[in-house]
C-alpha cells in the first residue's frame, strides 16, 4: 500500500501548488486600479519606468546623481561622492554601491533595479493601471514556477509508485500510471490560461507616455537639483532611453563589458597545420 501513500502525497502537492497559483493569478488579474488624475504630470522617475521598467529607472536615478555632482563616473569606475540622498531612490543607490569606488558597478545594477525604493515607483504606476503591477506579477510568476516544479515532482513520485507496484509482482501497474498522468495534466491545466508578460507599460501607460511626449518638446523635468536647462533636458533624454554623450562615462561604468569571442582553433582536419 506504500504506492498509495506516494500518490496521495503527489496529489496533495499538486492541489496545494495549483491553489497557490490560482490565488496569485486572480490577485494579479483582479488588482484594484485607482485612476491617475488627468492633470497630474509624470515625474522623471515615472517616465523612466514606463519607458523601460526598473532598469531604465536605475539608470535615470544614477544620471540624476551624476548631473547633481553626488556620483562620479570615470574610467569605468562609479563612486558615490556625496551620500546625502534627495529621495528614497537615491538612498538605494547609496546603500547598494556604498562609498567605495566600484570598478564593476554593472554587477550591482540588478540589485538596484529590484531595490524597494525603486520598485515603489512601479507599484504606484501599477496601482494606477499604467504598468503590469510588478509585485503581483512577480508573485504570480513565482507561484507558477513553483507549480512547474511540483508537476515534475508529481511525475517523479508517480514513477516511483509504478515501480513499487511492479516490484510487488503485479503485471500491469495501470492504476498508478493513470493517476500520475492525471496529476500532471491537472497541474498543467491549472496554469493553462497564464500568459507570460514582461511587466511593462500597459496600453494606458503607453498612451500616458505618448501624451506626455506631445506636451513637452523638449522636456526639462523638475528635479531636486537646480540643474540648468541643458542638464535637465539631458536627464529627460536619459529617462526616455538615451544614456550617451556627456553621460557616456556613466554608461560605460554600469554596462556589462562585451565578452570576447573564444579563440578560433583551426584543427588539422579543416585545413590547419
Amino acid at each position: 500500500m506504500g504506492w498509495i501513500v506516494v500518490l496521495a502525497l503527489a496529489a496533495v502537492l499538486t492541489a496545494v501548488g495549483a491553489l497557490r497559483f490560482r490565488r496569485a493569478h486572480r490577485a494579479y488579474m483582479d488588482a484594484l486600479v485607482v485612476p491617475r488624475e488627468p492633470e497630474e504630470e509624470l515625474t522623471v522617475y515615472e517616465v523612466a519606468y514606463l519607458r523601460g521598467g526598473g532598469r531604465s529607472l536605475a539608470r535615470t536615478v544614477l544620471a540624476s546623481m551624476v548631473l547633481g555632482g553626488r556620483v562620479s563616473a570615470a574610467d569605468g569606475v562609479l563612486t558615490v561622492v556625496e551620500p546625502l540622498a534627495r529621495d528614497t531612490a537615491e538612498a538605494e543607490v547609496v546603500r547598494v554601491f556604498g562609498r567605495v569606488p566600484r570598478r564593476r558597478a554593472w554587477r550591482r545594477m540588478e540589485r538596484l533595479r529590484r531595490a524597494p525604493g525603486l520598485t515603489a515607483v512601479g507599484r504606484r504606476l501599477g496601482d494606477q493601471g499604467l504598468v503590469d503591477h510588478p509585485t503581483l506579477l512577480r508573485a504570480a510568476e513565482r507561484a507558477r514556477d513553483q507549480l512547474t516544479v511540483i508537476r515534475m515532482l508529481s511525475f517523479a513520485l508517480g514513477v516511483a509508485a509504478v515501480w513499487m507496484v511492479a516490484a510487488r509482482g503485479f503485471p500491469d501497474p495501470i492504476v498508478p500510471g493513470v493517476a500520475t498522468f492525471l496529476l500532471v495534466v491537472a497541474g498543467w491545466r491549472s496554469a493553462r490560461d497564464w500568459t507570460y508578460r514582461l511587466g511593462g507599460a500597459t496600453e494606458a501607460g503607453r498612451a500616458a507616455l505618448a501624451a506626455h511626449g506631445e506636451r513637452h518638446q523638449p522636456w526639462r523635468p523638475r528635479v531636486h537639483d537646480p540643474l540648468g536647462d541643458e542638464d535637465a533636458e539631458l536627464l529627460g533624454k536619459v529617462a526616455l532611453g538615451d544614456l550617451h554623450g556627456r553621460l557616456g562615462a556613466l554608461n560605460k561604468a554600469i554596462s556589462r563589458p562585451p565578452q570576447a569571442p573564444p579563440p578560433f582553433e583551426d584543427p588539422p582536419g579543416l585545413g590547419g597545420l
